[in-house]
Formats: structure tokens, sequence, C-alpha cells
């Protein structure tokens, strides 16, 4: 078992003499302790303890703001806090890689944004999520999850009561997903929708749609 403890014991006590610290070694002996703390959760993640893996990620995170490792620390921190249950942890992970200026994090972002989006479904922040989910969609339109991600905030603003953004929602959903028994029942929740609004002119048209587009004709 690789002695990252003994490692990183003999580095800092290098690192405390002033002489190797200002050195050409002491930023080499910086460099081995970066990737050695890295590396360590990377391993532990391996083997599946993800509790120990995220704070391991974390720490290195905070511990080394300016490594172009950082956010990706910081991401791999909130992925194993998800799996390892602790989610008040993972949500804040996640927050710390979208409120990054460093240009490493653009590339994180998209799949952070859906992680916390889903955090907040979880941990029943709807209204937070919804945003998220729609946001995520509307910065990756090419994306394959982007009519999930339309669809799940079309779900949580109905939930919400909030019904226009729910019809804004569900419309955008059938103009990119390529499901038509997927877009039809998409419709017959428009209707519910306008319908339960009393605005029975646009609930007979969509229920209307849902019949015409093969729907089953049925009762609520």
């Amino acid at each position: 078992r690789k002695d990252y403890a003994g490692l990183e014991k003999a580095g800092s006590e290098l690192l405390a003499v002033p002489s190797i610290a200002s050195s050409k070694a002491g930023s080499d002996i910086r460099g081995v302790l970066e990737k050695s703390s890295f590396k360590r959760g990377q391993d532990l993640e391996i083997e599946k303890k993800y509790g120990e893996s995220a704070q391991v990620f974390e720490a290195f995170a905070k511990q080394n703001p300016t490594s172009n490792l950082a956010v990706t620390a910081m991401f791999n921190a909130g992925v194993n806090f998800e799996r390892a249950g602790v989610n008040a942890s993972a949500i804040q992970a996640y927050q710390s890689v979208l409120g990054s200026k460093d240009a490493s994090a653009e590339k994180l972002k998209p799949k952070a944004r859906r992680l916390l989006a889903k955090q907040y479904q979880d941990s029943a922040q709807f209204e937070e999520a919804a945003k998220l989910y729609k946001q995520a969609a509307d910065e990756s339109p090419n994306d394959p999850l982007t009519p999930n991600m339309i669809y799940n905030s079309a779900v949580l603003y109905e939930a919400l009561g909030k019904s226009d953004e729910a019809i804004r929602s569900y419309t955008a959903f059938t103009k990119v997903n390529k499901k038509h028994s997927d877009n039809i029942e998409a419709v017959y929740s428009m209707a519910q929708i306008h319908r339960k609004a009393g605005q029975n002119g646009a609930a007979i048209a969509r229920y209307t749609e849902y019949v015409d587009g093969g729907g089953t004709d049925r009762e609520k």
C-alpha cells in the first residue's frame, strides 16, 4: 500500500527548511506532494471509500487553490460525497465548481450543474432544481440529455404550481424530444394544467391534440 502519510511527512519536514523551501528543489517537492495528495483521492475512490475520497479531494482543492487540479478535485469531491450519501457536502462542492472563475472549470460546469440540479431535486429544493435543469438545457442544447433536463424542469414547475413555466418547458421538450409517445404525454400534461387553471379553450385544444396524436382517450 502506498505510504502517502510518510511521503507527506517527509516532504513537509523538508519544506520546513527555509533554504529548501525557497529553492527549485522545494518547488519540485511541492509538486510531488500535490500529485501525491490528488492520487490518494483517486486511490480511495477506486477502493470505493467514497466518503474518505471526497474528504481528500475537498482538502486538496482548499489547500491548493492555485493548482490546475483544484477545480477537478472539488468536482471529484462532489461526486464522491454524493456517492457516500453526504448530500449537503456534495451540494457545496458543486456550487464551488459553478462559482469558480478558473478557466479549467468551464468544461466541468455543465455536468456540475446537472448533478447539482439532481441534488436539489432530491433534497426537495424544487424551484432551484427546476431553474438549474433549465439552465443546463439552455447551456448545452446539443447534449443528448437535454430533453430529459427540460422535461424535469417542466415536471418540477408543474408540481410547484408555476403553470406558465411548466407549459413553456413542456412545449420546449416536445420540440427537441424525438420520441412521439413521450411528446404526446407532454401534451396531455399541458391539457391538464390548462384545465386546472380554468383555461377551457386551451385545455380542449390540447386534449384534442392528444387524442389526434394517438393518446388514449381517458378521463381524469
